[in-house]
C-alpha cells in the first residue's frame, strides 16, 4: 500500500451483538454508503441474476481456490471504490466478521486474524472499528436464532470472543460497546465518525431506521421501533449464570469491558 492509497472503513462484529443497528446509523451520516457482510473467502450459490461471477465461482470447483476468490474480491471492492468516489461517498465495509470465528466447531482450526483487512490493505488506507455486546445477551440470541452449531457452550463463545478482541488490539483498532451506543447514540456516532473520518449528521434518527441493511436478526426488522434504547435485559437461566461464573474468558471479557452477570 502506497502512501497515497485510497481510503476504506471497516466495521466487525459478530452475529446478534446489535451489528445492524449500529451500521444502518453509520449509514445515515452524511455522504456515507455501508456495504454490509462481506467476506473474501465464502460464496453462496443462490438466485442472483445480475453476478454470473458469483454463480460460476460458487457451482464450481473455483470455490475452492481461495487466491482466486481473494483476487476477485480486491477487484470487487476497487470497483464499489471507485464507484463511491464518483458520487462523493465514502464507502464502509461491513465485514462477516462470523465467519473467521464461527465456521468450525474445532477451536485449533480457527486462523486468528482478520481475513477482509488482510485481502484490503493491500490496495487501501482502511479505518476500522470493531463493536462487542454483553456475551449473555448475545449467546441467548444466537441460540435463539440456531446460529449457536459452532460452539458447545458459553464458555466456548466467550473464548472465540476472546480471540477476536485480542486480535482487533493488537492492530490497535477501537473496540466499542453496543451497550455505550444505547445509552448515548449521538455521543457514540460522533466518536465513530471520528475514528472513521465521517461526516456526523445530528439528524440520523429521522431515517436511520429505514435503511435496508442485511442481518437483520433482531429489533432492525420492525420499522415500528423509531428510537434507539436499551432493551429490558433477558432472563438468565441459572445454568448459563453458573458457567458464567467459572469461564475465564467470560470474567476476561466481563473485566476489561465492564459486564456484570
Amino acid at each position: 500500500m502506497s502512501y497515497s492509497s485510497p481510503v476504506i472503513r471497516t466495521i466487525h462484529h459478530f452475529a446478534c451483538s446489535g451489528g445492524t443497528l449500529i451500521s444502518k446509523c453509520i449509514q445515515a451520516m452524511h455522504r456515507t454508503v455501508v456495504i454490509s457482510e462481506v467476506h473474501p473467502h465464502y460464496v453462496s450459490y443462490n438466485f442472483n441474476s445480475f453476478d454470473p461471477v458469483q454463480l460460476l465461482i460458487a457451482q464450481t470447483s473455483l470455490r475452492d481456490n481461495k487466491k482466486l476468490k481473494e483476487d476477485i474480491f480486491r477487484s470487487r471492492v476497487r470497483e464499489c471504490a471507485s464507484i463511491a468516489r464518483q458520487t462523493n461517498a465514502n464507502l464502509v465495509l461491513r465485514d462477516h466478521t462470523q465467519s473467521d470465528y464461527f465456521r468450525t466447531k474445532n477451536r485449533d482450526e480457527i486462523v486468528n486474524k482478520s481475513t477482509l483487512l488482510d485481502v484490503i490493505s493491500l490496495d487501501f488506507e482502511v479505518h476500522s472499528l470493531v463493536t462487542i455486546r454483553n456475551p449473555l445477551e448475545v449467546y441467548l440470541s444466537l441460540k435463539n436464532n440456531n446460529w449457536d452449531g459452532a460452539i458447545s457452550n458459553f464458555s466456548e463463545y466467550c473464548y472465540r470472543l476472546c480471540m477476536m478482541t485480542e486480535h482487533y488490539k493488537i492492530r490497535n483498532i477501537p473496540i466499542m460497546r453496543y451497550e455505550d451506543f444505547c445509552l448515548d447514540p449521538t455521543e457514540f456516532l460522533k466518536s465513530v465518525c471520528k475514528i472513521l473520518y465521517l461526516e456526523f449528521n445530528p439528524d440520523f434518527e429521522k431515517n436511520f431506521y429505514r435503511i435496508p441493511m442485511t442481518g437483520n436478526s433482531g429489533r432492525g426488522r420492525d420499522e415500528s421501533l423509531k428510537t434507539i434504547k436499551q432493551l429490558p435485559p433477558k432472563y438468565y437461566p441459572s445454568e448459563l449464570l453458573l458457567e458464567a461464573s467459572v469461564s475465564n474468558a467470560f470474567q476476561k471479557i466481563a473485566s476489561e469491558f465492564r459486564y456484570q452477570i
